[in-house]
């Protein structure tokens, strides 16, 4: 239909230009020009005939409105925990409330402690500058094989070392915590160990070795995660567990200063890691935190809002019954702590929120959250002097 209107289209225009010495044949040629112009312009809209016709179905039915589920964001909104953290409380209430929320976290993720030692297998080791690199796999808690990288410094001590594992954020994986490939994460992993730190970072389901795509497929891994009565999270932090006992277990290292480190969606592991396992004697997280209060739901209003909706990798489920997002902190202490962000990201009230925890537990010191001069990264040259001051 397009294509006849525009034939007929051209052919006025030809008839036009035939009868230019004819002023009545002329004027009428126009005529016709002018009314196909219309039409076709009827008949390339489409689109907009049919919104109007959206329009007027809605009008007759009033008191329908097309906002998504509003009534579960409500809900989200409304949960609070069945045991709120203790404000008032002196230390030991807010350490039985540590041991409660902590047991309930690791009930609904099923986070366990590993068993016996790790199998994993060496595949090659590699000098570097000023650090020496190991290449290997470990298996999980399902059998997995799980690629990771274990950074040592050069030079030789007699003293056990501190060791820090570092987790990957969304991207590459461990090729760019691993110094492989530049990004935001600034080879975290290789330049701790260059600062004295024995350092393992693994690879996270979906991503770098486990992930072909540039880390979309750990969107069909969460998928799958939610279809066998699990979730993302739940399957990574169990990961990390294990990855942490073959830091731990790796010789040269002390078991009892080993801290986590990470930045985005690593920053945001790291604070659940330590949060739910004692081993990790300090933590350090970037580009991660600074809301307050329950997990709020999403909702897109526009179309292309559906491609910022978030992974599926960060939802923990009925977590809002558990504890709010500050919570995650405060879980941590009386053990150093170190929150940053880059720019302009605000975190006073995070700061305020979880100092009154550390001054509960007599541990102000042990805290500390900033903004830095940057943007959204691993800052490695603090992260060094927090682990120098807190593991060493």
């Amino acid at each position: 239909m397009e294509a006849v209107a525009l034939g007929l289209l051209l052919l006025g225009l030809v008839w036009v230009e035939r009868a230019r010495d004819n002023p009545f044949w002329r004027r009428m040629a126009l005529l016709f020009v002018v009314g196909l112009a219309v039409a076709f312009g009827s008949i390339v809209r489409p689109h907009e005939i049919l919104l109007q016709q959206e329009e007027r179905v809605r009008e007759f039915a009033p008191g329908f409105v097309a906002e998504g589920d509003p009534h579960l964001l409500k809900r989200l909104e409304a949960q609070t925990p069945d045991l709120p953290y203790p404000k008032e409380g002196a230390a030991t209430a807010v350490r039985r409330w540590q041991e409660q929320i902590a047991a309930r976290l690791r009930e609904a993720s099923g986070y366990v402690l590993p068993q016996g030692r790790v199998v994993s297998d060496l595949l090659q080791k590699d000098d570097l500058e000023g650090a020496k690199r190991s290449r290997l796999w470990f298996i999980t808690h399902d059998g997995t094989q799980i690629p990771a990288f274990v950074f040592e410094p050069r030079t030789s001590e007699l003293l056990r070392r501190p060791a820090v594992l570092v987790i990957p954020g969304h991207g590459g994986g461990i090729v760019e915590t691993g110094g492989l490939e530049e990004s935001y994460q600034h080879a975290a992993a290789l330049e701790l160990a260059r600062a004295g730190f024995v350092t393992l970072t693994p690879e996270l389901r979906g991503f770098g070795f486990l992930g072909d795509a540039r880390g979309h497929e750990h969107k069909l891994v969460a998928h799958n995660a939610l279809r066998a009565g699990s979730f993302y999270k739940a399957e990574v932090l169990r990961d990390c567990a294990y990855a942490l006992s073959v830091l731990r277990e790796w010789p040269g290292v002390d078991p009892e200063r080993v801290g986590v480190a990470g930045s985005s969606y690593g920053g945001e592991l790291a604070i659940a890691l330590a949060a739910l396992d004692p081993r990790v004697s300090a933590a350090v997280s970037h580009s991660f935190g600074g809301g307050l209060g329950p997990e709020t739901g999403v909702q897109a209003r526009e179309p292309a809002d559906f491609s910022n909706l978030p992974h599926g990798c960060h939802l923990f489920p009925g977590v809002n019954r558990i504890l709010l997002r500050e919570d995650w902190f405060r879980l941590i202490a009386p053990r150093p702590l170190l929150v940053t962000r880059g720019g302009v990201h605000d975190l006073q009230t995070l700061r305020a929120a979880v100092a009154q925890n550390y001054e509960q537990l007599a541990a102000p010191d042990a805290l500390r959250v900033e903004t830095l001069p940057g943007h959204h990264e691993f800052f490695v040259t603090p992260t060094i002097d927090f682990f120098n001051r807190h593991l060493r």
